[in-house]
């Protein structure tokens, strides 16, 4: 019987990639329980663009390496010869 060893560049990549999102959660969960009891001051139309803006790029940063690993795991994977 012949035995390959697992790919491995598939299993870190997946790694990263839940290290990444265990890291911008616990973030934005740190910065969501910070600001719990800080009061609401009148937000000017630039304000609340900004807070957007910074509200969005860690989950638009994720989802960016989670295409990147799925586009390179099913490429490692259409690569193998079977």
């Amino acid at each position: 019987m012949d035995f390959s060893a697992p790919a491995t560049a598939p299993i870190l990549l997946w790694t990263l990639m839940r290290g990444a999102a265990l890291a911008v959660l616990s973030t934005e969960a740190l910065f969501l329980w910070s600001r719990r009891r800080e009061p609401e001051p009148a937000v000017s139309a630039a304000q609340a663009a900004s807070r957007f803006f910074w509200a969005a790029t860690p989950a638009v940063l994720l989802a960016g390496l989670a295409l990147w690993c799925l586009v390179s795991v099913a490429g490692a994977q259409l690569s193998v010869p079977r």
